[in-house]
């Protein structure tokens, strides 16, 4: 037979016949393996059932005696809030199961991947949002809110608040470019961060350079005014390293501290001066390119979160916080390095910790009106410490 002398729509016809048989032949074993698979994941899920369920029939029957030798005893509250979690894990466990095995078998889930993900996220949130913080979170969530936007802390206490500012550093980074500026307000930050931690503060805020610490809010603190005071002067001689820090760096990327505290690409010395002497004399005066600026108060303030759903942050607020700043911004005009308010200075001064220092009294600070302040100056250079290595803190 030449299928040449057949019509044109027997052999369309013909054709389709082929491609539809075809067709439904590859969706019956699409259907055959799919269906497979599908048992193959039942039959998992209905083995880890059965096991359980057996683990749980021997727990029964050892329990037995007990519940009928307290047949007497008061039977449990049906309060949700003192529901017997351990009773209803297994049944969540199966449905868990049943899910995570669909998502392996699918490709879409490792329980390795997920725990890594896991560990990475609460080393985020440790960074990011602060270890006090987060377990404040942590205690709102309990039976409450599961949405971030819906978890409020709303605080009220006393609370010892410090700020602490450099003066210089914009002039200095102005000179020094995009290139050493990050290192050297990273490793200012870490520096104070890691005595902020040690004496039991909290990194409320980076505002630039200017850093925000509290004692008593989110978490109670005993000795807060103390330890505060305590933190400051240590963040003075943390100072200190981040001076020594940026001379180096200054010295790596080929500039120079001149004699005046600037920094240039140029800087000869003096004929007659002895080489090692005038760099001695160069460190000494980048030990004064930045200076520390530190207020400290303590009151009656709000710890409370705020913001909207989509970006939320938690913060003190109050007279007392206005006050630190207001102090923080003068000591530039006091010329000191650490000012604290009276309410501070008569805690302190029980634990008899005030005796170096002296009264300031500010006849204007920005609204507050007058106020009794008093300040403290570190009067020589200590030894310099590596931001790295512990940190004393031993009581003043």
């Amino acid at each position: 037979m030449n299928l040449a002398n057949l019509p044109l729509w027997v052999l369309l016809l013909v054709g389709g016949l082929i491609v539809v048989s075809a067709v439904m032949i590859g969706m019956k074993i699409g259907r055959t393996k799919g269906y497979a698979r599908g048992r193959r994941v039942e039959r998992r899920v209905q083995k880890r059932k059965q096991r359980r369920a057996a683990a749980r029939a021997e727990s029964e029957v050892e329990a037995t005696d007990i519940h009928d030798s307290q047949l007497g005893a008061e039977l449990p509250s049906a309060d949700l809030n003192e529901l017997d979690v351990d009773a209803v894990m297994p049944v969540v466990r199966d449905h868990l199961d049943e899910i995570l095995l669909r998502l392996e078998e699918e490709g879409t889930y490792s329980e390795t991947e997920t725990r890594k993900e896991l560990i990475w996220k609460n080393s985020v949130l440790d960074a990011y949002v602060g270890k006090h913080v987060l377990h404040r979170l942590e205690e709102e969530r309990r039976g409450k809110a599961l949405i971030a936007g819906q978890l409020n802390i709303a605080d009220a206490g006393e609370c010892t608040i410090l700020f602490m500012d450099l003066r210089g550093f914009t002039a200095v980074t102005q000179q020094l470019g995009p290139s050493i500026t990050p290192l050297l307000i990273n490793y200012y930050l870490k520096s104070v961060t890691r005595v902020i931690h040690a004496f039991g503060g909290t990194v409320d805020k980076f505002i630039g350079d200017c850093v925000m610490a509290t004692w008593g809010l989110p978490h109670e603190h005993p000795t807060g005014p103390l330890s505060a005071v305590q933190c400051g002067r240590a963040m003075v001689e943390a100072v200190e390293t981040v001076n020594s820090f940026l001379f180096d760096e200054i010295q790596k990327a080929g500039l120079r501290v001149t004699e005046e505290g600037a920094v240039t690409k140029k800087s000869k010395k003096k004929i007659g001066d002895d080489q090692a002497d005038y760099e001695r004399k160069l460190k000494g005066v980048a030990q004064k390119l930045l200076h520390p600026s530190i207020g400290i108060a303590t009151g009656l303030v709000a710890g409370l979160s705020m913001g909207g759903p989509e970006r939320r942050s938690y913060s003190v607020i109050g007279k007392a916080v206005n006050r630190a700043a207001r102090l923080e911004a003068a000591t530039r005009k006091e010329n000191c390095d650490l000012l604290i308010d009276n309410e501070t200075y008569e805690i302190i001064k029980q634990e008899g910790a005030a005796a170096d220092m002296k009264r300031a009294d500010l006849r204007d600070l920005k609204g507050l009106g007058y106020r009794q302040a008093w300040q403290w100056s570190r009067s020589t250079v200590g030894s310099l410490h590596d931001p790295d290595a512990p940190i004393s803190v031993d009581p003043l």
